[in-house]
């Protein structure tokens, strides 16, 4: 387990998190995500650590963060370290992300953010909702992907994520 006030170990956590996601071995259903290895391969990903972040702090540089992926970059992590003050629980995280896609989207801005908690950590990914609708539906295409997913997860990852998308003018 990571030291709980440190980001020592987040580009390890990283990398290991993104090796689990492209391995067929580990998850019998084959790759979670077949595109993230790349990103890391490709230098296409800036992490950017917020030690101890504030509320105010973590979501403000998310935000300003939105603004900042180039073309040279693919991904950008935001991260901070596990803090119940701050999160509480992974659904007022996912609610955090939620809220800030759909302004996003109402500022017509090519932006899609997804997180991640556990434990440790406490992160946002920052990537253009363009290229994941663009890689989501070349998967849609292949037939088989997206059947391992509950209908659920479909309809709140991938459906609003396009409905979102289809709104940028």
């Amino acid at each position: 387990m990571h030291n709980k006030s440190s980001l020592d170990n987040l580009e390890t956590w990283i990398e290991n998190w993104i090796l689990r996601l492209n391995s067929r071995y580990i998850d019998p259903n084959g790759q979670k995500c077949p595109y993230a290895k790349s990103v890391l391969d490709n230098n296409r990903l800036k992490i950017v650590k917020l030690p101890n972040a504030a509320p105010i702090d973590f979501w403000s540089r998310i935000t300003t963060e939105s603004d900042n992926l180039t073309n040279d970059l693919d991904v950008i992590v935001v991260a901070t370290e596990a803090n119940k003050e701050l999160y509480g629980h992974y659904f007022v995280t996912n609610g955090g992300v939620d809220a800030l896609n759909c302004t996003f989207n109402v500022q017509n801005k090519d932006v899609w953010l997804l997180s991640a908690c556990d434990d440790d950590y406490t992160i946002v990914f920052i990537q253009r909702i363009t290229d994941i609708d663009d890689a989501s539906k070349v998967l849609d295409e292949q037939g088989t992907y997206y059947k391992k997913m509950t209908t659920e997860y479909y309809n709140r990852f991938v459906l609003q994520r396009r409905i979102l998308r289809e709104r940028l003018t």
